[in-house]
């Protein structure tokens, strides 16, 4: 017996100022993607972004996904790949499902494919999405060069949709930042975020790509900046370089840059650039002034990124002190690595003992409670099996 579908019917709305997409789904509410700002996609021709759109609440539902409408065969194949990576990780409360469409059309076909090498590249005022635009901004990467066509703010993702004053701020300095490039700014608001409650740190990728999708037409590729390098792979989490060329499309392809950079190199690019970095935003937990808080594990850890490369935090009030590092919850082993990072460029760099003995002193507490509450989720199990 076959399964009940999930049939997703694309409505499209166009304006003068922007451009909307509707999914319309059975037995579920509307997904929408509204787009704004410096580039406004042309008509839609294929329906790739909704297939990425639905990847997980299919796969979560245990339903099939229709798409009535064109896919292009390159993500279909795409999706279905990054199926066997996912279920190969064992997470539970997944399953495969087939993703089919109306029409499947191969991508070289259509006038609007473009092949010209230019980009947009997902911006939120962070040190990842900084870093990899400044480098094909600025860098001479041959071959490997996007040219930037623009840069895409969410909103919808860590700042709520429902929130405009958190976002106008946000925006704000971001463009400040970006000011002496004089790059268009496109906005993507989206509801995508309130039909993944409790599973956001896995699937976010999927909603960040499916945005992306929404340029296919203007430009020819997406680019996001790594969350970690590929010596510190994350498994799993919502974005990688092991899995994220698998959202591209047969016009849309997806780029993930800086994975060869440390933390420490990436804010040692952004400072090349000192209004870059001066407006740079990394908290989200700020919700009143849509800035860094400064108190924060990440706001404190992205300040020791600054110093442990020689400057000063300008993106904060001022330096974190010893009590605030010794402070600091790490918790994932991601933060710890970051930290063990910190340390060895301080080292390299011979950074006094004011600054690299706190960090240590950090490093090994959380080293310590990583230990025992793993310790402490075996036993629980143990536990609970005998039980």
């Amino acid at each position: 017996m076959s399964r009940q579908k999930l049939t997703v019917r694309v409505v499209e709305e166009r304006g003068d100022l922007s451009v909307r997409r509707t999914l319309k789904i059975t037995d579920h509410p509307d997904i929408w993607f509204e787009v704004s700002g410096g580039i406004l996609p042309p008509p839609l021709e294929v329906y790739d972004f909704a297939a990425i759109a639905m990847i997980y609440i299919g796969m979560r539902s245990g339903r099939d996904v229709h798409i009535e409408g064109p896919v292009t065969r390159q993500c279909l194949k795409g999706l279905a790949e990054f199926q066997e990576l996912w279920i190969n990780w064992r997470l539970p409360g997944y399953s495969r499902v087939e993703i089919t469409a109306n029409t499947i059309v191969d991508g070289q076909a259509g006038a609007s494919t473009v092949t010209d090498g230019t980009g947009i590249f997902a911006y939120s005022g962070g040190i990842d999405g900084a870093c990899a635009f400044l480098r094909h901004a600025g860098d001479d990467l041959g071959v490997r060069k996007i040219k930037p066509a623009g840069v895409m703010l969410m909103h919808g993702f860590d700042i709520p949709v429902s929130d405009d004053a958190w976002f106008a701020k946000a925006e704000e300095d971001a463009r400040q930042g970006l000011h002496e490039f004089d790059i268009p700014f496109c906005i993507v608001r989206t509801n995508w975020r309130d039909f993944h409650f409790g599973h956001w740190a896995l699937e976010h990728g999927a909603g960040l790509f499916a945005a992306l999708h929404q340029f296919s037409g203007a430009v020819g590729w997406g680019v996001i900046g790594a969350n970690e390098d590929y010596r510190n792979i994350v498994i799993p989490w919502g974005t990688s370089a092991l899995f994220n060329h698998f959202f591209s499309g047969g016009r849309f392809s997806i780029h993930t840059e800086c994975s060869g950079m440390t933390r420490c190199e990436r804010v040692e690019k952004v400072c090349e650039y000192p209004e870059v970095a001066k407006h740079i935003r990394v908290c989200w937990e700020n919700k009143v002034a849509g800035l860094n808080c400064g108190k924060c594990e990440k706001c404190i850890r992205t300040k020791l990124n600054f110093m442990a490369v020689g400057y000063d935090p300008v993106c904060f009030d001022r330096p974190p002190t010893a009590l605030e590092i010794l402070g600091v919850k790490a918790r994932e082993r991601m933060k710890i690595t970051y930290l063990h990072e910190i340390l060895d460029e301080a080292k390299a760099r011979n950074l006094p003992l004011t600054f690299r003995a706190p960090v240590f002193l950090l490093m090994v507490k959380s080293e310590v409670f990583f230990v025992l509450r793993k310790i402490k989720k075996a036993l629980k199990s143990r536990f609970s099996r005998a039980a």
